[in-house]
């Protein structure tokens, strides 16, 4: 895993984690994010509530693998800008991509639930939903931060900003 965090692509990287490592981050995550207490098959737009858990951590899982792959990068690699990769741009078919490459979420279920993750800049009150995917205007890709996928949500105020 060092040599692919070394000479790969960093993004890139995060299709080519092995079950090794894979599989141990996933179960720390799990670990910290609780069970949905209701009904696991209710359904919320095209995706039930299991799907929407199945998808949260699969996401989290890459993003805390990410997270952790950044810094050993720096380690190894003094010229590595940390910051210009600490948020990830994807395209959201490419983003869902990622998150079902492990079979757990479907794709038509994955790409709908990054739809109603990402950011609503006209909402009046964009802070009561989890929605951490900011658009970028004009594009077709939204921005991605580790940090917030794997910690909290936007904090109210940076949405007023």
């Amino acid at each position: 895993m060092l040599e692919a965090i070394r000479c790969a692509d960093i993004k890139e990287m995060l299709y080519l984690v092995p079950d090794d490592i894979y599989v141990p981050v996933r179960e720390i995550v799990e670990g910290t994010i609780a069970r949905p207490t209701v009904d696991a098959t209710a359904q919320c737009h095209n995706y039930t509530v299991e799907e929407y858990y199945r998808f949260w951590i699969e996401l989290a899982t890459l993003m805390a693998i990410y997270s952790v792959a950044c810094e050993e990068r720096k380690k190894i690699d003094k010229s590595f800008n940390l910051l210009e990769n600490r948020v990830l741009q994807f395209s959201l078919p490419r983003l869902a991509e990622l998150v079902i490459n492990r079979g757990n979420v479907e794709y038509e279920s994955a790409k709908c639930i990054l739809s109603d993750i990402v950011l609503d800049l006209e909402a009046s009150r964009p802070d009561v939903l989890v929605q951490p995917l900011v658009p970028v205007p004009n594009k077709q890709i939204v921005l991605v931060s580790p940090s917030l996928i794997t910690t909290s949500n936007w904090e109210v105020c940076l949405l007023r900003n």
